[in-house]
């Protein structure tokens, strides 16, 4: 709804495979941005108990059947399905006013398979659902749910929605990165605050700057084509974690509200030799800087 994931967030309903096949994730480019729908389920919770159910589903067979014919088999499927409790801290969509606080059940796994998000006890997340079997509530990797620390831009415009206020057209979170193959796996991503960006299109021309952890917003932005670019210092290059270069340009339409995070990474080099203790340079060596 809001950007690539979180643009089918809570409209999307999602065609899940078997546990068996791999889960692929709809990745959809900028749209409109409809807001939150009363019968969508949307909040900020956190994790207080953790339970895996025994769940079996009936599948009816691809057997042809007739009227007259016998009920043809039926195939029982068995599947991991995990219900986790929350405690609602803020809700952005659903039942009850946005001060209400009282725990709720959101489940996992099942028909979902590998798409099922993985929630850890006593951590804080915001949680989008999707309507299951027999009433339950679902969340999966695809739907824009994550932990809190990785929704600070996206909180404000949720909230925005919620109240029936104006809304960023593309927002996102500035941060410094390594690169890939410098990067250790648990590294964290520096936010980059007070730096000054430009969206900018054949007519027209925004600009913004991030605030102190990194979080940027435009509004009011005209459909069109946009380069993105930001005042960094030298040898820095603007990508996203998933390319392997600089920032393509976007189209967005009317009305747009697009989540847009952004790296900043280096592309400075040194060139030398390594020396050895006997003053010539080593064929092989590990360097650390």
């Amino acid at each position: 709804m809001i950007s690539r994931a979180i643009l089918i967030l809570v409209l999307l309903i999602l065609s899940v495979p078997a546990a068996v096949r791999a889960c692929t994730c709809s990745q959809e480019s900028p749209g409109q941005c409809p807001g939150l729908q009363a019968s969508d389920v949307v909040f900020l919770g956190t994790v207080t108990a953790v339970e895996d159910i025994a769940y079996t589903a009936p599948k009816a067979s691809d057997s042809a059947a007739d009227s007259a014919a016998p009920a043809p088999p039926v195939e029982i499927i068995a599947a991991r399905l995990t219900r986790y409790q929350f405690r609602v801290n803020e809700r952005f969509a659903g039942p009850g006013a946005p001060e209400d606080t009282h725990e709720m059940d959101i489940f996992s796994g099942g028909d979902d398979g590998d798409c099922g998000y993985r929630f850890k006890v006593n951590e804080q997340y915001v949680v989008f659902t999707r309507q299951g079997t027999e009433g339950r509530l679902f969340a999966t990797i695809c739907s824009g749910t994550r932990p809190v620390s990785e929704a600070r831009a996206l909180v404000p415009q949720l909230r925005a929605m919620r109240n029936g206020q104006r809304v960023a057209s593309v927002f996102g979170v500035l941060r410094r990165a390594d690169p890939p193959f410098l990067a250790l796996p648990d590294d964290p991503e520096d936010p980059i605050g007070n730096v000054s960006l430009k969206l900018r299109s054949r007519d027209d021309r925004f600009e913004t700057s991030t605030d102190a952890n990194g979080i940027y917003s435009f509004y009011d932005v005209h459909a069109g084509e946009y380069s993105f670019t930001a005042h960094l210092p030298p040898r820095t290059e603007l990508t996203q974690k998933a390319l392997t270069g600089g920032l393509p340009p976007f189209k967005i339409p009317n009305g747009a509200c697009y989540e847009y995070d952004v790296v900043a990474l280096s592309t400075g080099h040194i060139r030398g030799s390594v020396v050895g203790a006997n003053g010539k340079p080593l064929a092989i060596a590990s360097v650390e800087i």
